[in-house]
């Protein structure tokens, strides 16, 4: 009634006439109970319905301040609705969004409220995070066809927020692999050849077949019960028993030492023989041969004229004498063995026969102190009497040349082997022809 009072008295202020034909309005009734309509809590509210628009002033049913800062309404008549009013600084208001929570109204003139993020929906598609004006998210029941990605389940749905298939069994057994696909029946992928059953017979097996069915087999050729023979091998035959064939040549017992190899005959025994004459362990010795015996025994046989060690004397021959030693024989005398024809080996020596006073022109022609002298490619003895020259020759003689006596030949049967005697003016002497 007092909100009715004061826009009665603007209405006068201004002159306005409507309030008094209000009164005099036959079947009206009473103005002020037309006007105003008491809430049930006693206050008043406004009921435009009585009042033209057109001749309302501003501050008609005008409350002292914004009542309700997210009702849309200017309450106080001022100009400023909801939050734009100082009147709703930080006042709780809605700002319509139910995934905030706290909302209030802000220096800016708006409602904001503090912001929730809802988790991701699950992925089974069962569920929907709703946000509900409060700082926290509500998980909602959602129904319908699901997939709980289990591959052993079908026909998917959601059951109380969770996803719940129908169970399919798809289980493998020895002949036939099984799996799950998401429908009411199993992927089934056949093993043929597989081993299968439960027998203990090495040759006579349970194999799968390409139905997936368990069928017995004799299994030619697998290993089967050893009869701890090494000369035999333990295999199944074609009837499916278990037979012991010889392993003929293969090694066995000690297999193969020195001289002797092990090795299985054709009936499956294992037997050793002598490796005669195979190269055994080497002694060392260039002059013996190292050799198995008849009895696998490891010997060595001494041989001879067989190249040995180099004693490093032109004049020898390295060879072994047949007891196995190394020997060092000399070589024929008169054997060329240095640059000149006259250097040449003399009872297992190199000498040069020039002026070797024991092999003076040949081997054994000795000087007898008296010295030899190089001579034309040769050597002759220094004399003092023709008896001195003897040793060369029956008819040698002892003649001064102008360097000396020497001796000198008179024929070739004065010479020595094949040599001749040469015969120049003044010295005759031997030389090689």
């Amino acid at each position: 009634m007092a909100r009715l009072l004061v826009g009665i008295s603007a209405a006068l202020a201004v002159g306005c006439s409507w309030i008094l034909d209000l009164g005099e309005a036959p079947g009206r009734g009473d103005a002020t109970a037309d006007a105003v309509a008491p809430q049930s809590d006693g206050a008043s509210v406004r009921d435009d319905a009585t009042i033209p628009p057109d001749a309302r002033p501003d501050d008609v049913g005008c409350d002292d301040f914004e009542l309700d800062c997210s009702d849309g309404r200017d309450d106080d008549c001022d100009g400023q609705i909801d939050c734009a009013d100082e009147d709703c600084a930080a006042v709780a208001c809605d700002d319509g969004d139910d995934c905030t929570y706290n909302d209030a109204c802000l220096d800016t003139g708006i409602c904001r409220g503090v912001e929730v993020t809802c988790p991701t929906d699950p992925a089974d598609g069962c569920g929907r995070w709703m946000c509900r004006g409060r700082p926290t998210c509500e998980l909602v029941p959602v129904d319908g066809g699901c997939d709980d990605q289990d591959p052993c389940t079908y026909d998917d749905q959601c059951t109380d927020g969770r996803c719940v298939g129908r169970l399919v069994e798809c289980a493998s057994d020895a002949c036939v692999t099984r799996g799950c696909d998401g429908t009411a029946t199993c992927i089934e992928q056949v093993r043929p050849g597989a081993p299968c059953g439960e027998g203990e017979d090495p040759c006579v097996a349970a194999r799968c077949d390409d139905l997936g069915r368990c069928v017995e087999a004799i299994n030619v050729g697998a290993a089967c019960a050893d009869d701890d023979n090494p000369c035999t091998e333990d295999r199944c035959d074609a009837e499916g028993r278990c037979v012991h064939v010889p392993r003929e040549g293969a090694p066995c017992g000690e297999g193969e030492v020195e001289c002797r190899a092990s090795t299985c005959n054709a009936l499956g025994a294992c037997e050793t023989r002598a490796l005669v004459g195979e190269p055994c362990s080497d002694d060392g010795n260039v002059c013996t041969d190292d050799v198995c015996d008849d009895v696998g025994a490891c010997v060595h046989r001494p041989v001879g004229f067989r190249a040995c060690a180099d004693d490093g004397n032109p004049c020898t021959y390295d060879l072994c004498d047949g007891e196995g030693r190394c020997v060092h024989p000399a070589v024929e005398d008169g054997l060329q063995c240095g640059d000149a024809r006259a250097v040449a080996c003399c009872g297992g020596a190199c000498v040069d026969q020039r002026v070797d006073p024991n092999h003076c022109g040949g081997c054994g022609i000795t000087c007898d102190g008296l010295g030899c002298t190089a001579f034309a490619g040769s050597g002759v003895c220094r004399c003092d009497s023709n008896a001195r020259c003897r040793e060369h020759g029956p008819t040698w003689t002892c003649y001064d040349d102008g360097r000396g006596l020497e001796c000198n030949c008179q024929s070739d049967a004065d010479c020595p082997g094949a040599m001749v005697c040469a015969l120049p003016s003044g010295t005759n002497y031997c030389r090689h022809p």
